[in-house]
């Protein structure tokens, strides 16, 4: 997926977070990079991710009834956590995060666009918990799914 991260996209709130990191890492994924995941904002303790729906997104097994697959909503989910996480980090360009732990609640179908809301609910010297809400943008903003992730917060030389 090609992230494109430029100032038109970032609120004045994420301005402040001046770093190619949460682009580059979504470059150099080549999954994350097939599924087209844009960047809306990155906050102090949040941010809002969109995936815009294509045909590869939908559940073959949902038959005419198109769905987004959980394991893509998952993935979305897991993303937007981490960046939540990232912007609460003393040192944004060494840190290293990993997915310890992650609860996912899968509340209606959906078929458009996604919307990820991540807020940060603590973060410290080694790990983050954060609580993600996905909403359906063309459904009346109707929340499919929820979410809690943990991650382990390192840097390049202590992982």
């Amino acid at each position: 997926m090609h992230l494109p991260l430029s100032t038109q996209q970032m609120t004045a709130e994420s301005a402040t977070l001046d770093s190619d990191v949460p682009q580059r890492f979504l470059e150099h994924s080549a999954y994350l990079s097939w599924l087209g995941i844009q960047i809306d904002t990155l906050g102090s303790a949040s941010a809002t991710i969109r995936l815009p729906a294509k045909s590869k997104h939908f559940n073959p097994a949902q038959g005419t009834s198109k769905a987004i697959s959980g394991g893509v909503i998952s993935t979305l989910i897991d993303i937007s956590g981490g960046f939540a996480i990232w912007t609460t980090c003393d040192d944004p360009e060494r840190a290293q995060l990993s997915t310890i732990d992650m609860n996912v609640s899968f509340l209606h179908p959906a078929s458009d666009d996604l919307i990820a809301v991540a807020e940060v609910v603590r973060s410290g010297d080694t790990f983050g918990v954060v609580e993600v809400t996905v909403e359906s943008a063309d459904e009346g903003d109707r929340v499919v799914a929820t979410g809690r992730a943990t991650y382990r917060i390192g840097t390049e030389t202590s992982q």
